[in-house]
């Protein structure tokens, strides 16, 4: 049976059943395509195909957004160790026993640690435990 419309269906006779043959087919496939259910499941595929495509975009924004944020350093923000790193206040001295400069961690910032009247109480590690224990400020001396 040739397709409608080809050169062959067109020589055929108008009264042969091929001709009417070859023309219901196209018809029947349009009636089938526009019945509710066809038309539900094309429009379920398109919306499907959307939000395939939309999670898809997303999902590559994510990884872009994740590996600028790796490549500065750090994913979500700076560690908790960091954080204290950041908040730790920290000036030099000398100490007190042997005049070597310590580095204090303390709760001051540089410029009021820079002008605590007496630093005589600063040890570094390498002075004998003993000398730094003797020569400690006593607390209830006033």
């Amino acid at each position: 049976m040739p397709a409608l419309g080809t050169p062959e269906w067109l020589a055929l006779a108008e009264r042969d059943p091929r001709k009417l043959a070859a023309a219901l087919r196209p018809a029947l496939a349009y009636l089938i395509e526009s019945t509710p259910d066809a038309i539900a499941a094309r429009l379920r595929d398109e919306l499907d195909w959307f939000a395939t495509e939309w999670r898809r975009a997303h999902k590559e924004a994510s990884a872009e957004i994740s590996r600028a944020r790796t490549d500065l350093g750090y994913g979500v923000g700076p560690s908790h160790a960091e954080l204290v790193r950041r908040r730790q206040l920290t000036s030099t001295a000398p100490c007190g026993a042997c005049g070597t400069t310590v580095t204090l961690v303390h709760p001051l910032p540089a410029e009021y640690a820079a002008r605590l009247p007496d630093l005589s109480w600063v040890r570094c590690s390498d002075c004998p435990r003993a000398a730094r224990l003797a020569t400690a400020p006593r607390r209830d001396a006033a």
